[in-house]
């Protein structure tokens, strides 16, 4: 027998043991009970005493000892009495503080970025324009005033020793170009990672307050970059070659070569997925570059396939938004330029040429940078979607958004939930 169930036994013991309180023996009369009148002698109920509960009526459920909701507090439909109400994470910033699924992924990301729309497309933009305009000053150096093309090739098509010379040295420039680009676009990646983070507990990045922030975390990302070109890329070719020269000396099968040039191909994509965190990490934990790549490798630990997926899509989507913009740009550009380049010498064909690359290249640059700023929003919040995952990340984010908001309470309003300022 439960302890409500045996007071209120007890309860009706000593109620009936009590005897009669009045000359009716405890029964009212059926004139007293239809106008709710008491019997005589019966004491007067006290003021902030309980009533005695009516009877109840023929046909109705008779209520349980300790069942039904309690004073002050509204009967929850639908769930069972004594279990707790869901409460849904809380969401002070573009994600909701708990482990993400690919949609709030995406949609973070994109809300990031819009959000601190200043400081990310504004750095990529400035990034991309400074690489094109090199680009162009470069190549407008080798081909200045005076820089006679068709000197470079004989009759027979033999190229000349100084159109041997010219070539190479505009193809180291160009080399030199490209690595300086592989460089900023990793840099910015790294850094763009900054704002994204803060927007997660509603905090607006400026593009001072980027750049003061990852200050020094810039020489770190460039040894990380430098490991990964000049370490990676060299061991990568290493194994091509040695494909091809087994493939030239032991006579392999053809389809041999092809199936380890593909296992290649694979582990290459592993080890890139399974070390893509390390800009994160290395930006916003302050670590090492060496550091920082065991720490990408544990995070991705049993989830490196829905880090591909996520990963897979976000290019898929950004090559088809920026093709979708850009092609058509560099056909009009294109077209604009062959129609004045005219019937004129190779020296000014080359430069309409030129002139043309170097203004489709511009425009390309703005719509490269929303897909850069893109990608470093989706690394950032996977990177912190794994956290929440393994470390219970969200609880230090909970925290922190309440400390936050203390802070906001205490200076002045703070922003609503869930929206930028």
């Amino acid at each position: 027998m439960s302890a409500g169930r045996y007071e209120y036994q007890k309860w009706g013991e000593r109620a009936m043991s009590d005897g009669p309180q009045h000359p009716s023996n405890g029964r009212d009369t059926p004139e007293q009970r239809r106008r709710g009148q008491q019997p005589p002698g019966a004491p007067e109920p006290q003021w902030g005493s309980p009533q005695q509960t009516p009877p109840p009526q023929w046909g109705q459920p008779q209520p349980q000892w300790g069942s039904g909701p309690q004073w002050g507090q509204q009967p929850s439909w639908g769930q069972p009495p004594g279990q707790p109400r869901y409460a849904a994470p809380p969401k002070p910033g573009v994600i909701p503080l708990r482990p993400l699924g690919v949609g709030e992924i995406l949609d973070g990301a994109f809300q990031a970025t819009r959000k601190n729309a200043k400081a990310m497309f504004g750095s990529a933009i400035l990034f991309q324009l400074a690489v094109a305009i090199l680009m162009a000053l470069a190549t407008g150096a080798f081909f200045g005033a005076g820089t006679n093309v068709e000197s470079f090739i004989q009759p027979n098509g033999v190229p000349t020793a100084a159109g041997i010379s010219f070539g190479a040295g505009l193809f180291t420039v160009l080399m030199l170009l490209t690595l300086l680009n592989s460089f900023s676009v990793f840099v910015l990646q790294g850094v763009l990672v900054i704002p994204v983070s803060r927007a997660i507990l509603n905090q607006h990045t400026t593009f001072k307050q980027m750049w003061s922030r990852a200050k020094g975390r810039i020489w770190p990302l460039i040894g990380l970059c430098a490991l990964w070109l000049f370490v990676g890329g060299p061991l990568f070719l290493a194994g091509l070659v040695l494909l091809i020269v087994l493939g030239v000396g032991a006579e392999l099968n053809g389809w041999i070569i092809a199936l380890l040039a593909l296992a290649m191909i694979v582990a290459a994509i592993w080890v890139g997925i399974k070390v893509m965190l390390a800009p994160a990490a290395l930006v916003l934990e302050e670590i090492g570059v060496f550091a920082s790549i065991g720490r990408s490798w544990r995070l991705v630990r049993r989830n490196w396939w829905r880090i591909f997926g996520i990963t897979l899509l976000t290019l898929v989507i950004v090559a088809i938004v920026t093709s979708v913009v850009t092609v058509p740009i560099q056909l009009i550009v294109s077209f604009f330029g062959m129609g004045t380049a005219g019937t004129g010498s190779a020296e000014s064909m080359l430069m309409s040429t030129l002139i043309v690359s170097l203004v489709s290249t511009i425009i390309s640059s703005v719509f490269y940078a929303v897909a850069y700023a893109f990608q470093a929003g989706v690394t950032a919040l996977m990177y912190v979607d794994l956290r929440m995952r393994h470390e219970g990340f969200d609880i230090v984010l909970m925290k922190e958004s309440e400390r936050l908001a203390a802070a906001a309470g205490a200076s002045g309003p703070a922003y609503p939930p869930g929206q930028g300022y």
